[in-house]
């Protein structure tokens, strides 16, 4: 690697660094681009220069987390339900440091859910790229009535992996959220295993289609 290149690369990681420092400390919303580039040293031109948007520098340093969530998925047993395969796979890739509970799901500094983010959405949709792939096309038989089953069959299974892909997302979202609400009001540090806790939990929930009644 020449010089220039290693340059970029050295900015590009201080960046992250700073974003992930300020995340954790203020929140996704409360963090501005100008205070990330501050805190790594350089201008905001910079930053655009290695990132379209705060959103943008979220999801980028995705690729290295989803690939473990992508080999967990396909490492999963083909004969178990296509809901605890997933969540399997959540679990397995929770497991590994990286950016999951900082700031994937980002939420603002006071614990509350913030609004609908692009970085979320991003997400989402390379999760479901992911479950694309990995789910069994639709069978044959529930297309007889499409006129075109072919094209039929590509939108049923990108709806299906969405929709099983989004599910994921706001289940571990909100499993963070809980966590961190949970750790604080027992004077504790959030955890990994909490979070799991709350990812199972959230899992058993959508499996069973009602909560109890009390």
């Amino acid at each position: 690697m020449g010089k220039r290149e290693a340059h970029k690369e050295q900015t590009r990681a201080a960046l992250l660094r700073a974003a992930e420092r300020l995340f954790d400390e203020s929140g996704f919303h409360a963090t501005t681009v100008r205070a990330i580039a501050d805190e790594a040293g350089v201008t905001e031109r910079t930053f655009f220069r290695y990132f379209a948007s705060k959103d943008d520098l979220v999801v980028n340093d995705m690729s290295e987390w989803l690939l473990i969530l992508e080999n967990a998925l396909f490492a999963t047993d083909p004969r178990l339900p296509v809901l605890v395969a997933i969540e399997q796979a959540i679990l397995v890739a929770l497991e590994e440091p990286g950016p999951i509970a900082g700031w994937l799901f980002p939420s603002d500094s006071g614990g509350v859910s913030g609004s609908k983010t692009t970085a979320t959405s991003g997400v989402a949709s390379r999760i479901a790229e992911i479950i694309l792939r990995w789910l069994p096309a639709t069978d044959s038989h529930e297309l007889l009535n499409e006129a075109h089953p072919a094209a039929a069959r590509r939108i049923y299974d990108r709806f299906q992996a969405t929709v099983l892909a989004r599910t994921g997302v706001g289940i571990v979202r909100t499993a963070i959220l809980s966590e961190s609400q949970s750790a604080a009001l027992n004077g504790r540090t959030a955890s990994v295993d909490g979070i799991k806790q709350f990812v199972i939990r959230g899992f058993a929930l959508v499996a069973s289609g009602s909560v109890d009644a009390r």
